[in-house]
Parts: structure tokens; C-alpha cells; sequence
């Protein structure tokens, strides 16, 4: 279990190199933070993802080529 409710407001993180992965992102980032109820998405290299994977809420994925992190805001 990720400890975290329906109504919770996260912190998102995406480590991520691509770089047209990481416009999309950046071009939607409202509409992400909408959805996720996240009160704001940060930017990250892919290499600092590793350190992120051990926690509740991190995902890697490897078809995308990114690892991201939801914690509680």
C-alpha cells in the first residue's frame, strides 16, 4: 500500500532523458498536476530515478524510458 488516500494532494517527480518526453511533459504539465491532484511535477535525469525506485510510490518505466514518484504533499 502506498499510505496514500484518494483525496491526497502529491508531489510528483519524473527522471527522465528524452528530451521530447520531457517537452510533453513540461507542455502538460497542468493537465498532469490536474489529474494526479499533484501540487507540483519536477524534472529529473533519468539517473537520479535509481535512487527513487526503492520508495512507496515509484514506478520505472522501462518502455517510456523514465521512473516516476508520487509522495505525499
Amino acid at each position: 500500500s502506498s499510505g496514500l488516500e484518494i483525496s491526497d494532494r502529491v508531489e510528483l517527480t519524473v527522471c527522465v532523458d528524452d528530451e521530447s518526453l520531457r517537452e510533453a511533459i513540461t507542455e502538460f504539465n497542468d493537465e498532469i498536476c490536474a489529474e494526479l491532484l499533484a501540487l507540483n511535477l519536477t524534472l529529473e535525469p533519468l539517473a537520479e530515478g535509481a535512487a527513487l525506485l526503492g520508495g512507496v510510490g515509484a514506478e520505472e518505466m522501462s518502455d517510456l524510458g523514465c521512473i516516476a514518484a508520487l509522495v505525499k504533499a
